[in-house]
């Protein structure tokens, strides 16, 4: 998939999907807990749900869920 613009997690919308970029967290525990699930850069993700608070998201075959301010450090890049 070729790169056309770069945003976080948390502005996808449901259904909407692209590729990890980077992670950007202070949060060694939160950052350790992402990659163990296989969030890592190139990992194509899938938003499910948002309710305002936390995003539900589809990665490497798994269901998982996080809140808004780590959302917001996981950026995905959208293709054309």
């Amino acid at each position: 998939m070729d790169i056309s613009r770069v945003i976080t997690l948390s502005d996808l919308k449901p259904s909407q999907q692209g590729r990890v970029v980077t992670i950007k967290t202070k949060n060694v525990e939160e950052l350790q807990r992402l990659m163990q699930a296989g969030i890592l850069p190139d990992a194509c993700v899938k938003v499910l749900h948002q309710d305002g608070r936390h995003i539900l998201f589809f990665a490497n075959n798994k269901e998982l869920a996080v809140d808004q301010e780590v959302a917001s450090g996981i950026y995905i890049g959208l293709g054309d």
